[in-house]
């Protein structure tokens, strides 16, 4: 993965999503998620933020996060088809 970032693949790639992307990220996640949305911000046309209070890498296993993250998700996904349909 850091040679495809260092040589330009990525994030250039996600250029071809074209589907809505949710990124659910852990305030105690180790990887720097407000960072990583911003650097796909410009190559995803449809990517929101959710960052997660008391939670690491594994929301959807997490005791703290685990029924805010499937309310999220949730939520999103019916968002997505109302607006698909419409």
């Amino acid at each position: 993965m850091l040679r495809l970032q260092n040589d330009g693949t990525y994030p250039q790639a996600f250029t071809a999503i074209a589907a809505p992307v949710l990124m659910i990220q852990g305030s105690y996640d180790p990887h720097p998620g407000k960072m990583i949305y911003e650097a796909l911000k410009p190559h995803i046309r449809h990517i929101e933020y959710v960052e997660l209070d008391r939670c690491g890498h594994e929301p959807w296993r997490e005791r703290f996060a685990k029924e805010e993250f499937f309310r999220e998700m949730k939520g999103w996904i019916t968002n997505c088809t109302a607006a698909s349909t419409a």
